[in-house]
């Protein structure tokens, strides 16, 4: 007892050791993230700094920055080998600086996973960023629907490009993609947001406005995340459902909502996506003819001709397209892309760290306390968006937008916060 005291005390002191400033610059970032992430990475990378300089605990004290350091290294020496020792294997058109300037997609980021930390403690600050990233989609929501209802279409540049929203036209058989370039990256935005709209639309003691703000808001990110056309986005979608509402009446309310929002896509400009376009995306045979196999298989043959140290970063393009002719920017699969580029280690060290941040997150949150008190929404909602982000880049690699990989690392920094919290103790 007396060590849980401790504990959360010096957990409440690095909180408030953490300049004040240093949240709002975090706060003001993740609701910048989606509309703005240039902007909104100079705001994150303040609030890093502040509480880098702040905070009392020390790098080299947190184990669970171990595996994220030996990464960091593993990737240095793939570079150093891909690019002064090994140069018998390259591809014609490949620059072993590809394999440098790929690093800023990881460790910088692996970095902010440390900074973040301090700003998601706490349940009420987790719960606090959540909202922010439902805030935060609303520029989402009004580009996407005013690309698919009235065709607005750009892109559109402020401050000499230092905002870019795509909005591009819809080509056949495309989906909405609002101010992002591709569906799949809109569908994975909207699919992280939706846990903590549902969250704050079934949280108690809430009033019936906030009520009705938070159902249109669910309502119009559900119907977003079908006009995405993107199974990646509508698999994330199911995935939350059984993770964020475990009560049989929210799940009726659910249902409901569900309901309203099927019925709706029948009728005017979303009538064509079912029943027709469902059961096309995700039809056993054509999931099976699927182009993503082929891309696995021979990612898989070129990690077992070089294994430890890889190809090098944006190797795989070249390689597929001097095999087949047919050119694909990636691997389709993160884990995979990661050993081809840089080889098996750091990919398995990565995605293994992720996983345990996952699991025992999921397990503080689901059965500790159990006879005690019910797994906070907002908690649960943390989880799912975790959960769904992860699961997008084993079909799909939107990690390269910065937009989603800073989300990424926001959410596991949050689950090492969940993980960290002592209010969690037996």
């Amino acid at each position: 007892m007396q060590y849980l005291t401790r504990s959360t005390n010096f957990f409440n002191g690095l909180l408030l050791s953490i300049c004040k400033r240093g949240f709002i610059f975090f706060n003001i970032g993740i609701f910048l993230l989606a509309s703005a992430p240039l902007i909104s990475s100079l705001f994150l990378l303040i609030s890093i700094g502040i509480s880098t300089f702040k905070r009392e605990d020390k790098y080299l004290e947190d184990k669970w920055n171990y595996p994220l350091i030996i990464v960091s290294v593993l990737m240095i020496v793939s570079c150093c080998s891909t690019s002064f020792f090994r140069k018998d294997f390259l591809l014609e058109g490949w620059d072993p600086i590809l394999s440098w300037i790929s690093l800023i997609n990881w460790i910088p980021l692996f970095i902010c996973f440390w900074g973040f930390q301090p700003y998601l403690l706490t349940q009420e600050s987790r719960r606090k960023s959540g909202l922010l990233f439902i805030c935060g989609s609303i520029p989402i929501l009004i580009s996407g629907f005013g690309q698919y209802l009235f065709n607005w279409h750009g892109p559109f540049e402020a401050f000499n490009g230092l905002i870019i929203w795509f909005q591009r036209p819809i080509a056949l058989g495309e989906g909405l993609t609002g101010l992002f370039n591709n569906a799949n990256y809109a569908g994975c935005m909207l699919g992280v947001v939706l846990p903590f709209s549902l969250a704050a639309l079934f949280q108690p003691k809430q009033n019936s406005f906030k009520k009705l703000i938070s159902f249109l808001i669910s309502f119009l990110i559900i119907i977003a995340i079908l006009l995405t056309n993107s199974r990646n986005a509508w698999a994330g979608f199911l995935i939350t459902l059984p993770i964020l509402l475990s009560s049989s009446r929210y799940m009726f309310t659910l249902f409901i909502l569900t309901i309203a929002c099927l019925v709706i896509s029948l009728f005017g400009q979303f009538h064509y996506l079912l029943p027709d376009k469902l059961i096309q995306n995700f039809d056993f045979y054509n999931l099976t003819q699927d182009h993503r196999w082929n891309l696995w298989i021979n990612a898989i043959d070129y990690i077992i001709k070089r294994p430890l140290l890889g190809s090098g970063a944006a190797s795989f393009p070249l390689l597929i397209t001097a095999d087949y002719g047919t050119f694909f920017g990636h691997a389709h699969n993160l884990p995979l892309e990661i050993a081809v580029s840089y080889g098996v280690l750091p990919s398995i060290i990565l995605s293994l760290t992720i996983i345990f941040l996952l699991f025992t997150s999921y397990r503080k949150v689901f059965f500790y306390n159990k006879r005690i008190r019910k797994p906070d929404i907002f908690e649960k909602a943390w989880i799912s968006a975790a959960i769904v982000i992860t699961f997008s880049h084993m079909l799909d690699i939107t990690y390269y937008d910065i937009r989603i990989s800073l989300a990424s690392w926001i959410f596991f920094a949050g689950l090492k916060g969940i993980i960290s919290d002592k209010s969690y103790s037996i």
